[in-house]
């Protein structure tokens, strides 16, 4: 797990090293930090000694990534061009494109388990993409959501989304990936008013 203070770092060093332009996103694994910026470029960040973390590698993405997730030795971009981008990064270096899933919408915020990626894809709802084959990434299912889907997190067979329009959280039941089904719901505005 990567420190808020080794992140904090890499920003603070990326506004010296390189762009007027702003960090949409971000994600790490291993003694890796990616991050996106508006500038449609995706950058890892070798934070091995989080004192000094160097740039080692950039790739130019298919729209601005508005969300990233890493696992192992890819990372996953859900963009504002309506893309789920699959990279390699097992090459920080020479990070490349092996995969590409259309959505529906743009991809807000993903997460990645088992195989699979839930994406909050905002006036679509919840898009869970079967990831298994990195170059063949599918859309295996997808779940309507009453609001408009800007956040996911999972925790255990279960995705929360949070919308932009109402303080809402959907709670969707995932243990079938091809057959999500809401199962239940938290308003926040019911709750204070």
């Amino acid at each position: 797990m990567v420190s808020r203070g080794a992140i904090a770092q890499v920003y603070e060093n990326f506004k010296l090293i390189k762009s007027d332009k702003s960090a949409i996103s971000v994600a790490s694994c291993s003694s890796l930090v990616l991050f996106a910026t508006e500038e449609e470029s995706l950058y890892m960040v070798d934070i091995a000694n989080p004192n000094q973390p160097q740039v080692v590698g950039v790739l130019r993405t298919r729209g601005v990534a508005l969300a990233i997730a890493a696992q192992e030795s890819f990372a996953y971009i859900g963009t504002d061009d309506g893309v789920l981008q699959i990279i390699s990064i097992a090459d920080p270096a020479n990070p490349q494109p092996v995969g590409l899933c259309e959505l529906p919408d743009w991809g807000y915020s993903l997460t990645v388990r088992e195989g699979y990626a839930c994406i909050a894809a905002g006036e679509f709802g919840l898009a869970i993409i079967d990831i298994s084959n990195p170059q063949k990434p599918e859309m295996v299912s997808h779940l309507p959501t009453p609001n408009w889907a800007v956040g996911v997190t999972l925790a255990g067979n279960y995705a929360y989304l949070t919308d932009a329009d109402w303080l809402m959280l959907d709670v969707i039941d995932i243990s079938s990936p091809e057959y999500p089904q809401e199962a239940g719901w938290y308003d926040y505005e019911m709750e204070t008013t």
